[in-house]
């Protein structure tokens, strides 16, 4: 009963201060290894959030991650699995929360490092896994946490890793370079290291291309993270020739998964960068795609003002469109833009009798094969309505 009283105080938010005395009159004579620790502990959250948390609370949360009795590791379950009915798992992610208030910085690095020597790996993992958190109290501190788990080279613990990398990558790169390795041979989440090694290729770190073309090679995962990084880099003006290269590498690659990620990107491609992207989308139209519909969306999005250019690249739809069991919405696709690049001619540049003339020839040839002519009747009705 003084559990569920004390958690309904927090859930409704009354008068945080004196819930907080009452929480801490019951944790002096609470039993941490009593049948409510767990949700005791998770009340933390709230406290945390309204950033009142004292000593006398972060001493409990540190005798919870180090002193708790661990229920019996079931090799089968995951360490997330695990986390469910692990109170040291609990009481260790709330702690890397309070990354807010440096004098407590020391005690909470104390309590870490502590449980940095700990023989249970679901344990490790969870503090792994939250470790960016205590960046923001010591940055080389909590570094130097992340290279004595990574050391262990355990497979869940390396796992666990790719989060916080994403942060430690930006403290010291160049002593990165066998966990790198380490990393690519266990090969998971290789689109995510691709992103990162791209990231870090950027900034110029040691070892950083090295590694990048050692995971090319591995597989096709971190060429698309290395692709995805590049588009979203390539207007800075500090990294775009990097960005350029890979983009231009891979634009002919025949992968159908790399062919996807270009494709994707399609998506958010705005009006006005037509010319931006144009050179790349020339390389893109001499390789077979088994799906264009975003590329054929875009071009269509700027057919009023480009419409030669996008005439230009679908009259390569013999080599880059697939024809064998193609898709409809891709034979329609092409087929409205040769239609409304042909529409736009009529009304804005009618002396253009070159463009008009191709613009049918490739109508023409679309004919020629059934799968197009299925759809032929309905963009032709569509433009004329």
């Amino acid at each position: 009963y003084v559990f569920k009283g004390l958690n309904a105080l927090f859930d409704c938010g009354f008068n945080p201060n004196e819930s907080i005395k009452l929480l801490k009159k019951y944790i002096h004579r609470f039993d941490i290894y009593g049948e409510y620790t767990t949700q005791l502990v998770l009340v933390f959250d709230k406290i945390i959030d309204w950033r009142l948390i004292d000593e006398v609370l972060l001493q409990f949360l540190g005798k919870c991650a180090l002193e708790h009795v661990d229920p019996k590791e079931d090799q089968e379950e995951s360490h997330i699995q695990q986390k469910i009915n692990n109170i040291r798992i609990v009481a260790i992610e709330k702690l890397l929360k309070i990354n807010y208030e440096q004098e407590f910085s020391d005690f909470i690095f104390k309590i870490l490092e502590k449980i940095s020597d700990d023989k249970s790996i679901p344990v490790l993992c969870a503090m792994m896994n939250n470790l960016y958190e205590a960046l923001k109290l010591d940055k080389n501190r909590c570094f130097q946490l992340f290279l004595k788990l990574i050391q262990k080279n355990h497979p869940e613990i390396l796992k666990t890793s790719i989060i916080p990398l994403q942060e430690m990558i930006y403290v010291d790169f160049s002593v990165l370079k066998d966990y790198f390795l380490d990393i690519l041979k266990i090969g998971y989440f290789e689109k995510t290291i691709g992103r990162l090694l791209m990231i870090s290729w950027l900034n110029d770190y040691e070892n950083s291309k090295l590694l990048l073309e050692k995971a090319f090679v591995i597989h096709d995962d971190y060429k698309k993270g290395a692709i995805e990084n590049a588009f979203y880099n390539v207007t800075d003006n500090k990294v775009e020739g990097k960005c350029w290269d890979i983009l231009n590498r891979f634009v002919s690659n025949q992968s159908e998964e790399i062919s996807q990620e270009y494709e994707w990107e399609f998506r958010d491609f705005k009006e006005n960068d037509f010319e931006f992207w144009l050179p790349l989308m020339e390389k893109y139209v001499l390789i077979l795609r088994k799906d264009n519909r975003y590329f054929h969306e875009y071009l269509l999005k700027c057919i009023n003002t480009h419409y030669l250019e996008c005439l230009d690249l679908v009259a390569h739809f013999q080599t880059y469109q697939q024809t064998d069991n193609i898709w409809e919405r891709n034979t329609k696709a092409v087929l409205d833009v040769v239609l409304r690049a042909y529409n736009v001619i009529l009304k804005q540049d009618n002396t253009n009798q070159k463009y008009k003339e191709k613009s049918m020839d490739i109508f023409d040839k679309m004919l020629q094969h059934p799968a197009y002519r299925g759809v032929a009747l309905e963009a032709v009705k569509e433009l004329d309505e």
